[in-house]
């Protein structure tokens, strides 16, 4: 499966790192909003979700809009859009700046007063 990421979103809360973009080519689908996810040194990507108020708790749950009917297909995704979402982050990492050459205000201490 070949799965290109070209877009994420940087949102941290709990495991949720962010929300990414996944461009699979051969299927000719482009997922988006699908979130990474980090916890006790495991790393996932799940496919997109909505949330939605629990109408007996009142509490915010998510629910998915789309699955992997098979487990393994689903693991393989997630795997694969992992891949895909490493090597977006290291070609959109922030550029190091590079000091600019130090050019002096004064560029003859005769010409200071003190």
């Amino acid at each position: 499966m070949s799965i290109e990421c070209f877009d994420f979103k940087s949102h941290a809360s709990g495991a949720l790192q962010g929300f990414a973009n996944f461009r699979l080519a051969k299927m000719g689908i482009e997922l988006f909003g699908c979130g990474v996810f980090m916890k006790n040194g495991k790393r996932w990507v799940s496919l997109p979700s909505r949330e939605f108020n629990d109408k007996d708790t009142g509490e915010k749950k998510y629910i998915s809009i789309m699955r992997f009917m098979d487990k393994a297909h689903g693991d393989a995704f997630s795997n694969g859009a992992l891949v895909a979402f490493d090597s977006w982050c290291e070609k959109n990492a922030p550029k190091e700046e590079k000091p600019s050459e130090f050019i002096p205000f004064v560029q003859d201490a005769d010409q200071v007063p003190f």
